[in-house]
């Protein structure tokens, strides 16, 4: 083989072994999964539905139609027991309301007084002007599994 040949040969060698890339590269990096285990308390009674969402971000709690997830469960006992699994790991806030009608609305009364019973994780109250602050709300998913408790208001 000339040396130039040889030259050419260890040239595409090179290049070769720096393409190869392992499968551990190709990998997408791993998201790590939690699950949340919510309690509700102090319901009125066992009518009904209670609807709860989960927010992930502070511009979409608590508006409805922008749940990161949301789920619907029939209370016992006046309460409530549900699990959100395969949640990324990162902070989150609740909002519940026991629907004890079914008519897929938080009903109010004289004066636009909530008649159904609600919550938010945190047990963080409402404000003046409508529901606390996502900040009051919010809570950490860090680890494998996760409890918290709302009691209705």
């Amino acid at each position: 083989m000339s040396p130039s040949n040889s030259f050419f040969a260890a040239l595409a060698g090179l290049v070769l072994a720096t393409a190869i890339v392992s499968a551990d590269d190709l990998e997408t990096p791993k998201v790590e999964l939690g699950a949340l285990e919510v309690r509700i308390t102090g319901l009125r009674n066992d009518k009904g539905t209670v609807h709860l969402a989960l927010f992930n971000t502070k511009e979409s709690f608590p508006k409805r139609g922008k749940e990161f997830r949301k789920m619907t469960a029939k209370p016992a006992s006046k309460t409530v027991l549900v699990d959100f699994t395969e949640l990324p790991y990162g902070e989150y806030a609740m909002a519940m309301y026991h629907d004890e009608n079914d008519n897929d609305r938080h009903n109010k009364g004289l004066f636009l007084v909530l008649m159904e019973k609600y919550g938010f994780s945190n047990d963080a109250k409402p404000g003046l002007k409508g529901p606390p602050p996502f900040e009051k709300a919010k809570f950490f998913l860090l680890q494998e599994q996760k409890a918290i408790t709302i009691k209705a208001q």
